[in-house]
């Protein structure tokens, strides 16, 4: 627990995995959006994708400032 304190860019690396495995297994449409009729449908895969990818960008950037001596509020 005194590691992730110290390291929070560890919970964000550890939550990739596990979005992705859940997008992968789940089938269904999740989002549907209805713009001056017409529905957009996204899926559970490019909606995991899209979180694991700004999850990645957050962890980089804590990475970055741990490397640089630098505290985050």
């Amino acid at each position: 627990m005194k590691n992730l304190i110290n390291k929070p860019h560890l919970i964000f690396l550890l939550a990739i995995p596990i979005i992705m495995l859940i997008g992968i297994l789940s089938g269904d449409a999740v989002l549907d959006i209805n713009v001056h009729d017409t529905y957009y449908v996204i899926s559970h895969f490019h909606i995991a994708t899209l979180i694991s990818i700004l999850f990645g960008i957050i962890e980089i950037g804590y990475w970055i400032m741990n490397k640089a001596n630098r505290k985050l509020s």
